[in-house]
């Protein structure tokens, strides 16, 4: 039941709450710092470098 219903669900959610720890520690703030207007314009920039990195890395490989 866990790997076939639960999975899909929590893995991402645990990768995104994984990911902002992470970037709490590594930018020595908290997380109210971190969810702050500020710190969500940075989580916004960063998804969307992540984006436009992805998009350019398919682009080039369907080029090639």
């Amino acid at each position: 039941f866990y790997n076939n219903s639960m999975t899909p669900v929590i893995k991402p959610l645990y990768n995104i709450l994984w990911a902002t720890a992470l970037a709490a520690v590594g930018l020595n703030a908290d997380a109210k710092e971190l969810l702050s207007n500020n710190g969500t314009k940075a989580i916004l920039m960063a998804f969307a470098g992540f984006f436009a990195a992805t998009f350019t890395f398919f682009i080039g490989l369907y080029i090639i």
